[in-house]
């Protein structure tokens, strides 16, 4: 179900339905460890890992823990979070790549960003534009959807 370090806070609340919103979770964790060559949230058991969480990006509302499973009665710490801007300040992101963080790395699956969304999330531009296009001519143009294929999905503001 993927390594501890890597794993979606409803997983850890011991929610047995999901689908590719847990996936988004991990990617957001990968990513903020490419740049910071640790993991973020590094626990040493589920409950652990909940408080590791929660140091970073703050407590869940009292409506999330109510549908929270295994630790529906958790009392956690009440603390606010903190940006993706402070927490990687001395890596200098770009803005765009601390967006992204904001929005797969949320604790409320039902709004954490889905993975075609992330595909055309501003962060990746440069991967689809015309004048980068040349540089990569012997890799499959990825991004080549069709309008069918994200009817659903609005492009970001």
């Amino acid at each position: 179900m993927c390594s501890r370090y890597y794993r979606a806070p409803e997983l850890l609340f011991g929610l047995s339905d999901y689908s590719t919103e847990v996936d988004m979770w991990s990617l957001g964790c990968i990513l903020v460890e490419m740049i910071t060559k640790e993991p973020i949230f590094a626990g040493e058991n589920s409950l652990d890992q909940i408080i590791e969480i929660v140091k970073v990006i703050g407590t869940p509302s009292e409506s999330y823990l109510a549908q929270s499973g295994d630790f529906r009665d958790l009392k956690l710490p009440q603390l606010k979070g903190h940006t993706w801007k402070s927490m990687l300040r001395k890596y200098n992101c770009s803005p765009e790549f601390l967006n992204l963080l904001e929005k797969v790395l949320v604790f409320d699956r039902r709004v954490r960003m889905r993975p075609a969304e992330a595909l055309l999330h501003d962060y990746f531009k440069d991967l689809t534009s015309e004048e980068n296009r040349g540089a990569v001519s012997k890799i499959p143009h990825l991004f080549d959807f069709s309008k069918n294929e994200f009817k659903s999905y609005p492009k970001e503001k």
